[in-house]
């Protein structure tokens, strides 16, 4: 992905700087599609201890309704907050997990603020095995169960704060 390694991961005598690289690695040596590593030229041991009890809380009625931002008999969609998305990698294979569980119909990451929206079939997946299968892909879920208090992520201003000084640099102009 290019981001500098912290925590280096080896796999295949390959250094990754996250469990997702490492994933998306794994993926697509399987899948016969490293091609994806030549459309950037910066792309670059068991996953998890998450067993099934993990998360099967979340499958009692009163936990799915606040955690379940639409649920019907055939499509349910979760938004989750991830603390370790970090890196083009780590979205890729949240975007991609129709492609590791089926049941999972749609994904979507908003890297800005942290999150995967995740639509799903729950005849096919419980909530529980949507939560299992991305914290064993390294990308465990903070679950916040208050439906009174939003949890919202911190604000970062300094994106704000640079724009501020362009502007009035190019006003000066």
């Amino acid at each position: 992905c290019g981001q500098p390694c912290e925590e280096t991961l080896w796999f295949e005598e390959k250094p990754f700087c996250c469990y997702g690289c490492k994933t998306v690695f794994e993926i697509l040596q399987t899948n016969d599609l490293c091609e994806y590593y030549s459309l950037d030229s910066r792309t670059g041991i068991s996953v998890g201890n998450v067993t099934d009890e993990s998360f099967t809380y979340l499958d009692e009625p009163e936990i799915r309704k606040k955690v379940l931002t639409f649920d019907s008999e055939n499509f349910a969609r979760v938004s989750f907050t991830i603390p370790a998305i970090h890196c083009i990698s780590c979205i890729w294979l949240l975007e991609n997990l129709q492609r590791i569980q089926q049941g999972v119909l749609r994904s979507e990451v908003n890297f800005a603020r942290k999150t995967a929206t995740i639509d799903f079939d729950p005849g096919a997946v419980k909530l529980s095995g949507v939560a299992g299968l991305l914290a064993s892909l390294g990308y465990a879920p903070k679950i916040t169960l208050d439906s009174d208090e939003v949890q919202k992520p911190p604000t970062d201003r300094s994106l704000v704060f640079k724009l501020s000084i362009a502007g009035f640099c190019f006003g000066n102009i």
